[in-house]
């Protein structure tokens, strides 16, 4: 191994912001905030090669094998969770190197570190590798509200006395319903700080926490993998200030559509010919619907102010 490899390796790692160097498994590898690893040296570990594996985001470990299997592979252990093996043997392209350890760094750190690793600094090697993502609504399934219940009852006990509620919210909460196979669940706290609270309690269960998305009053988050390391079940979960307009848009239109089988019904058929339409395009598909939803949001009485600050939103994605 040339001397220098695991060096360089190391200070594009600890160039990153609060990240720690530790041994794993025998190997020198790099943790945000202590706790979320992002890359590990490989040094010979399993084969010849001298490697590195880092974390990477949906589809472009597949991408990047098929492209160049000769520099790119499928590492043992951590593969299966979308990680990436880049060999560090011969002639390195270390910039390209760089750009996939800022990339594996932005899909564990927290939003607002992740942040601070410019799009410019990671487009090259990735742009364009990574999959669409596809539109996909499916007949509803009655295991749905059995499945929030299960992820209700693991975060509450960590969410004892900030939670005021758990509500599950979205096409999956309301029975019949076509949607797409994520369920949506909304964590209520009362101010700010049950905000702050919540957040740092759902870190401390492996949720990572992408912001506010540009939508106030609402802490979106990742979901986290299983003991085993794939995903549970597919879940999006968010943290909502009692009475902000994130959480009545979701309370309203599921409420109204749980009391409305015709309503539900149209929705369900405007979600299907969307879908159709716009198989690859997701904001196409939420543009589609947006007036149907703001349509049933007047209805239920949400005021003109905030119905366009949501028609504003939805079309904006």
């Amino acid at each position: 191994m040339p001397p220098d490899v695991l060096s360089r390796l190391r200070g594009l790692c600890l160039a990153l912001p609060e990240v720690e160097e530790r041994l794993s498994h025998g190997e020198c590898a790099w943790f945000v905030r202590g706790k979320r690893l992002f890359v590990t040296f490989a040094d010979r570990h399993h084969d010849e090669r001298v490697a590195c594996w880092m974390a990477a985001p949906p589809g472009l470990q597949e991408a990047l094998v098929r492209e160049r299997p000769e520099r790119f592979f499928r590492p043992p252990y951590v593969g299966h969770r979308g990680w990436l093996g880049v060999v560090l043997d011969g002639a390195v392209d270390w910039d390209e190197v760089t750009e996939l350890v800022q990339e594996a760094y932005a899909t564990v750190a927290p939003a607002k570190l992740a942040a601070v690793v410019a799009p410019a600094q990671r487009a090259s090697v990735v742009a364009g590798r990574l999959p669409a993502a596809r539109v996909s609504v499916v007949p509803y399934d009655p295991a749905w509200p059995a499945d929030f219940a299960r992820i209700r009852d693991e975060i509450a006990p960590a969410l004892e006395g900030v939670a005021l509620a758990i509500e599950h919210v979205g096409s999956t909460a309301v029975p019949g319903l076509v949607a797409k196979p994520i369920l949506d669940i909304d964590v209520v706290v009362e101010d700010v700080a049950g905000t702050r609270a919540a957040i740092a309690r759902l870190e401390g269960l492996g949720y990572r926490h992408r912001g506010d998305l540009g939508v106030a009053g609402r802490e979106a988050f990742d979901q986290p993998l299983g003991a085993a390391g794939e995903p549970r079940v597919a879940h999006h979960l968010y943290v909502c200030l009692r009475g902000g307009l994130a959480l009545e848009n979701h309370l309203r239109m599921r409420d109204r559509l749980r009391a409305d089988p015709k309503l539900a019904s149209a929705y369900a058929e405007l979600k299907l010919e969307l879908a159709r339409e716009h198989p690859d395009d997701v904001n196409a598909y939420t543009t589609g619907k947006t007036g149907f939803v703001i349509a049933v949001l007047r209805d239920a009485a949400m005021a003109e102010e905030d119905l366009a600050s949501i028609e504003a939103a939805n079309v904006r994605r």
